[in-house]
């Protein structure tokens, strides 16, 4: 698992976490599920960097789970990552 964090004073604004869980080499999928195809030669930064380049910076379609302190989109008032429902966002 990787995982990339934007903060700004501490506080997490935007957050990506991806995992290889595909049996297939090199293929990540996000916590939004994007599926992100990388070479592990390359090395992690260049994985972190695909990562940031997911990471939708429109904050009307994002906001803060409380459940897994992620910035996330809501689909039905629910987080895209940790599956919570996010009530009154």
């Amino acid at each position: 698992m990787i995982g990339v964090y934007i903060t700004i004073n501490g506080t997490t604004i935007y957050a990506r976490t991806a995992v290889n869980r595909l049996r297939e080499k090199g293929v990540y999928v996000c916590d939004d599920g994007t599926p992100i195809n990388h070479n592990p030669d390359d090395g992690a930064v260049a994985l972190a960097i695909k990562l940031l380049e997911t990471i939708d910076d429109s904050p009307d379609k994002l906001s803060l789970c409380k459940n897994c302190w992620c910035m996330t989109r809501n689909v039905d008032n629910i987080c895209s990552k940790c599956k919570a429902v996010k009530s009154g966002e």
